[in-house]
């Protein structure tokens, strides 16, 4: 699992919460033309505690290291009733059946959120609801390292027999 999985995961979550389409914020796309509908966009990741915990070197010279991301994401509704849409989805996050979805499926641990902000404005002449939050995820990673293998050791000093009484 890793950030993908994450991505895939929330988008699927806020998908069935608000019944509408979610998009990447600055995916190079125009917006989806009917209203509601929400987006996702990650405004930081950042490794959790110390060092990856490293594994034993294989056979073939890799090694994987596995750790902890939090990641803090922007989701946002626009449309009639962004507010409610948006509260609705936060709601749902402490459903045990979403938590658990979340969690076997996609590795996410939803840890904390900002609240919700109402950001209607006015575009042209009309009005947009908007709505949107700051979401802190947890996840694990895992990556692998080709380290490589020491094929062969030149000593060029007097190996001692240690025995041990």
């Amino acid at each position: 699992m890793g950030l993908n999985d994450v991505r895939l995961g929330l988008k699927r979550w806020l998908q069935k919460e608000i019944g509408a389409t979610v998009i990447f914020a600055e995916q190079g796309a125009p917006r989806p033309s009917s209203f509601p509908y929400g987006s996702l966009r990650i405004q930081s990741i950042n490794q959790v505690g110390g060092d990856d915990a490293l594994r034993d070197v294989d056979a073939q010279g890799k090694q994987k290291t596995y750790g902890v991301r939090s990641a803090v994401f922007g989701v946002a509704v626009y449309g009639p009733g962004a507010t409610a849409l948006l509260e609705k989805a936060l709601g749902s996050l402490h459903k045990p059946t979403v938590r658990e979805e979340l969690y076997y499926t996609y590795g996410i641990s939803a840890i904390d959120d900002e609240g919700i902000i109402n950001l209607t404005e006015l575009l042209e002449t009309d009005w947009e609801e908007r709505a949107q939050m700051d979401l802190m995820v947890m996840y694990a990673i895992e990556q692998e390292d080709d380290v490589g293998l020491i094929e062969k050791v030149e000593i060029n000093d007097v190996i001692y027999d240690i025995t041990t009484p």
